[in-house]
Order: C-alpha cells, then structure tokens, then sequence
C-alpha cells in the first residue's frame, strides 16, 4: 500500500494547477457588481432584505472557499453550488442561515475548517483506495498511521498553498479566516440536520448497538490456495486451455478468485517532457541581480538581512523564478504549435476531423520539441535544449498502456491535468485523460483525440504534452501465449481452491475443534494471527504489530462468527466452552484460501458499554438512514422554500418599501 511519499509528493506539487482555474473568482467577484448598487436590496429571506453588500461579500467568500476547499473536498464545494446552477444563491442562503442560528465562530473557528477539511479528504481517500473507514483500531497499524499522516499533510499543505494564492490577490488574512468561519457554520448546518436524534427510533438504536458494540476476540490462520496446490501435480494442458476459454473475455478482477484476461482499453503514447531543474540548472547568475533580488524580496520570504547567511536560499529562489519564467514560454511554444494543427482541420461536433494519414501531415513531436528548444533558448540567453525531451511507448517490448500501466510511464505517469477526476478529485491523472480518447469511450467523455497534442500535464515543476498515436480496445488476447504464465498461475490457483474446499475443510476444522487453532496453523506450515476483534460491521487486528487485513474481513465471515456468538451468555467465560462450538472455517475468495478462525473472547454489546459509546452507535444508525434518503433536503430548490428566499427579479424597478410590503404579505399568507 505503501510507497506513499512520492504519490503523495505529486498531490502537493501538482494540484496547484488546480487553483489557476477558481482564482480569477477571488479578485473579480466585486468587479462583477460594479453595475449594482450596493445598497440596493436584490432578495429576501424570510421577509430579511438582502443588499447588494451582502451578496457582494457572498461571492467573494464563496470564491475564496471553493479555491481552497474544491481541491481536497469537492462534495462540500459541490453542496454548496446548488443543483439549479445558481451557485451563490445557495451560499448565500446556507451561510446566511448558519449565521442566523450561532453557528459561524471567528477568525481561529475558519483556521480550524482547514484542519477538520483535511481529516474529512482523508476519510474519503481511504475510503476511495482501500473501501474502508478510519478508525481508531485501523490507526494503531504502525503502516496505515504513517499514511494516514502523510496524506493528512499532503491535503493541509495543498490548502496552505491555496490560501497563499488568495492572499497574494489582495485579500486579508481576517477575510479568509471568516470566509472559512462562515463554511464551517455551514457544515454545521449540515451535521445539525443529519443529528437529529428524532431521525432514529429507540428500537433502530438498539439494533445497531447490537451491531456495533457486540464484539468477538478471535485468532485466525488463512490457508493459502496456491500454496495448498505445491502438493497436486501441474495443470495438464487441457487444463490450461479450459483455464483461458473460461476467462478469455473476463475482465481481471471480475471471475472467480479474481480471473479474467480480458485485455483494458490501451494506447500508444508519445510526450515531450519540459524539465524546469535542468533549465535552472543551466542559468549563470549576476551577483549584483542576485543582490537586489534578495532586497526586492526579502520581506516577503522571510530571509535575513545578511545577504551571505541566506545566498545559497537566495540563489536557488531567483533561478527557480527564473526558469519559471523560461518553461513557460516553452509552454507557449507548444500551444502554438497545438493551434498550428487543430486550427485548418474542420469541426466534427466539438471535436476535430483528424485526417487517417495524420502522421504524413502532422509535424512530429521531435520537430515539436524542436521549436519549444529553439523559443526557450532564446528566453533563457543559454542553451537549455537538454531540458526538452521526447519519449515514446512504441519502441518497447509492450507498448500498449492501459490507463494503470500509462501512470507508471517515466515522469509523465505522474502528472495530472486539472479537471475532475475519480472519487470527486480537483485534477485527472495522466493514465485517466489519455484512456478519454475518442474511439475508446463514448464521444459525450471523450476528450482525447488521436493524433492532436494535448497538454500541458503538470508534474511538479515540470510540464508535459502528448498525443495517443494508437490505440486497442477493449477485447480478449489474441492468443493463449499471450496470456500463458497468468493463465497457468491461475489453473493452479483452482486447484488448490477446489482442493482446499473439498478436503481440507474439514480436515481443518476437525483439528481446530479437537486441538484448537495453534494445531491447524503447525500442521499447514502457517502461524495462527491474534487477536482479531470482529463485530458485524468490521474485523480490526489487535496484535502488538499487525499488519492491514488483505481479504478476510468479509460480511459473510464475520456474520458467521457473530451468529455462533450471539446466542451466548454474555456472562461465560469463552474459554471455558468447547472448542466444538468455537470454530468456524471458510472459504474467502478475497483472501484466496481457507479461514480458520477459533473465538476467544468476547466483549458483549452491555447497557454500560451502549451508554459510553452511544453517539458511535448512533452515527451508524444515521448513516445507514440517510442513505436511505430519496430527497435531497438542501436542494437549491428546497431551501428556496424553506427559507422563503425571494429574488427581486428587475434591479431597480422597485423600492425598499414595495418590497417589505410584498415580505410582509408573504409572510401573514
């Protein structure tokens, strides 16, 4: 799971593109109600006049909020836009609302939004890449709190790099703390509504307690399948064959134990890659410029007035801001060159008719290269030629790449494109954009396609274009060779699965009931795992150093196990009943074997236990009834009626007076 640093190093570095698209918001917003009064009343709200002020300030936090929020927890973003399309409406009344109950703090409530926004981004990212929450129990895994903290720091520092933006437009530290202020009001709006005890009856409780707080110590020995294979002969070639005619038109993943040789949508792709610390690298400096770049900015970076102490900071600094400068005028070299060829082609709908013999009439991506070397030379007064690089998939052994195998390409792999992406992301991975060609995809997702150039791709400090210069569906392989060592992995596989279901079970089992786990686990050669702590919600290991639940924690186990348990006395000891009626042993596709699990202990769901842990209980109840919910009730439209939220349509046409007059009708209706 691990290898976290560098994935999470391209989340900071890269997601600042980002924040270009949202921050003309922060600075135009006032530009956009130079037309309007700014006393002038445009809407009501419950009968209350709302100003020109108002909805002014309105636009304005709500850009600063999308800016900084939008790149780590979009649901938020896109709860507060609405679901009509009129965006700051929604603000406008949710934050307005929450100021009106008490719920909006101060300066130090907006920083402390930040902080609670990363945890809530963190949640989902979990969620998204291993289909389980946070918890406590998941957190004392030495491997998972060390993830945990980095992407918990990755997403902060993308925030902190956001608010620096904002701030450099001309807003003020308080203004940005109580935009903030005021979305932390809104989400407790949101938390207040869904905390409604009322939602959930006594009797729901008390069967989610059962749920929650009942709760089985057990130790636990997976015997592997492949492993229970070393003991059968190999696959005979019939076998094989079987193995892949069964599987040949499977997706991986999606037939039994994970079979399926169904091949991904791939592509061949070429890129040129724009390498901004070669061009810095590359650059003579003036000492005197040095000096009075270290004047110009040292108040704002923080440096000592001791040019010496801080010469090497200095340095690296106005060379970054420098070759900052150069790689962008490659970048526009490039666009240049992408409107040189899209530009005489004919429209097709929104997309381009590319010619079928484009790679004759398109200038190639060496020729490409060439003209952003050439423009960037210039900019620079040095060569910088060696910071430009062109690279292809064409020439390798296996040159077609699926949108996973594309993202582990050389540089590129790691870039991102801004735009929306999996699991509510602000950006879209190189793999995910370049798989979005037309031809594989349907035209209304396509955004790719083959032969144009695209980009640039941001990686860190560098800056990619490419174009997909061939591509394969979906489809089976073409032949059994071409899949064979899978395919014979996965014909021992079955036999081991087929054998450990139909011999060793019960083997197992009859041992584990007679001589208890340790027996089974010294007789397949494998080490009993405990304690495990096992409710029907979860299994969380407890060992001094456990290791991350692969493929065990599983409804159908754990139901198991909470159905012998439950018609226990809470009040016996576990270890003083029969092995017998202890033992429950299963076959677990997701974790590719047999388990073995012996109950050991118990702590049953208890009226203390139920009091201490009620608003646990309670959070699951809740969760499970507003995912329950048909209705939207923060539709644009149903806050509209709820907070009697009335715009006035022709700015101008009437007074204050004709309009309290109006509120005051509404309001004795």
């Amino acid at each position: 799971m691990l290898k976290f640093f560098r994935k999470y190093n391209m989340i900071i570095l890269v997601v600042g593109g980002c924040f270009l698209m949202v921050a003309f918001l922060v600075g135009s917003s006032l530009q956009q109600l130079q037309g309007m009064m700014q006393n002038q009343t445009i809407a009501t709200m419950r009968g209350v006049k709302i100003s020109g002020n108002d909805y002014a300030r309105a636009q304005t936090d709500f850009a600063i909020v999308k800016q900084m929020m939008d790149p780590v927890f979009p649901q938020f973003v896109n709860a507060l836009e609405g679901t009509d399309g009129s965006g700051i409406d929604t603000w406008l009344m949710l934050s307005t609302e929450a100021q009106r109950l008490g719920l909006v703090g101060g300066v130090q409530d907006g920083q402390n939004m930040v902080s609670l926004a990363a945890d809530m981004a963190v949640d989902t990212y979990f969620q998204y890449q291993y289909r389980m929450p946070v918890t406590p129990q998941l957190l004392e895994i030495p491997e998972v709190k060390t993830e945990y903290d980095a992407v918990h720091s990755a997403y902060s520092q993308i925030m902190d790099q956001a608010r620096q933006q904002i701030l450099k437009r001309g807003n003020s530290e308080r203004a940005v703390d109580m935009a903030l202020a005021r979305a932390h009001g809104v989400l407790r709006v949101f938390q207040a509504n869904r905390n409604e005890a009322s939602l959930v009856s006594a009797p729901e409780l008390r069967a989610h307690a059962q749920e929650v707080l009942d709760v089985a110590v057990v130790g636990m020995v997976t015997l592997n399948a492949l492993a229970a294979a070393d003991e059968l002969p190999e696959p005979t070639e019939d076998e094989i064959q079987t193995q892949y005619e069964t599987y040949r038109t499977v997706r991986p993943g999606e037939g039994l134990l994970g079979f399926g040789y169904l091949r991904p949508p791939a592509v061949q792709v070429e890129w040129i890659n724009i390498d901004q610390k070669v061009v810095a690298n590359e650059l003579p400096l003036d000492r005197v410029a040095v000096r009075v770049f270290h004047k110009n900015n040292k108040t704002q970076r923080g440096w000592s007035d001791d040019f010496e102490t801080v010469k090497d900071q200095v340095e690296q600094a106005m060379r970054t801001e420098r070759a900052s400068e150069i790689v962008a005028s490659g970048v526009d070299a490039a666009r240049n060159e992408m409107r040189r060829l899209s530009s005489p082609l004919s429209d097709d709908g929104r997309f381009k008719k590319v010619p079928d013999d484009w790679r004759a009439k398109f200038a190639s991506m060496d020729e490409i290269a060439g003209r952003i070397r050439e423009t960037m030379t210039r900019e620079a007064g040095v060569d910088v030629s060696a910071a430009v690089t062109v690279l292809t998939t064409a020439n390798e052994e296996d040159p077609w790449k699926s949108a996973r195998q594309a993202m582990l390409l050389p540089g590129i792999g790691r870039s991102v494109n801004p735009g929306v992406g999996a699991a509510g992301r602000g950006w879209t991975t190189f793999g995910e954009y370049a798989l979005q060609l037309r031809g594989l995809v349907p035209d209304d997702a396509a955004t790719v396609q083959e032969g144009l150039v695209y980009g640039p791709l941001t990686g860190g400090e560098d800056r990619y274009f490419f174009r997909v210069i061939d591509h394969r569906e979906e489809s089976p392989p073409e032949s059994l060779e071409e899949v064979r060592t899978a395919v014979v992995k996965d014909a021992r596989l079955l036999q081991g699965w087929n054998h450990l279901k139909a011999v060793v079970a019960d083997e197992a089992k009859a041992l584990a009931q007679a001589e208890g786990l340790d027996a089974v686990g010294r007789k397949y050669g494998m080490t009993a795992q405990r304690p495990f702590e096992v409710s029907r919600l979860g299994m969380t290991p407890k060992m001094e150093k456990p290791q991350p639940i692969r493929g065990e924690n599983q409804p159908e186990l754990r139901d198991a196990i909470m159905d012998l348990v439950e018609p226990w006395d809470p009040l016996v000891d576990v270890a003083s009943l029969p092995l017998d009626q202890r033992v429950v042993v299963m076959p677990i596709e997701q974790a590719k074997g047999l388990v073995v699990v012996v109950v050991e202990g118990r702590y049953p769901a208890t009226r203390e236990r139920f009091f201490e842990a009620y608003t646990s209980v309670e959070r699951a109840a809740l969760s499970e009834f507003a995912a329950s919910l048909n209705d939207n009730i923060y539709s644009t439209e149903r806050l509209r009626e709820r907070f009697d939220f009335k715009e006035v349509k022709k700015r101008g046409s009437r007074n204050d007076d004709a309009i309290d007059e109006e509120a005051a009708e509404d309001s004795t209706d």
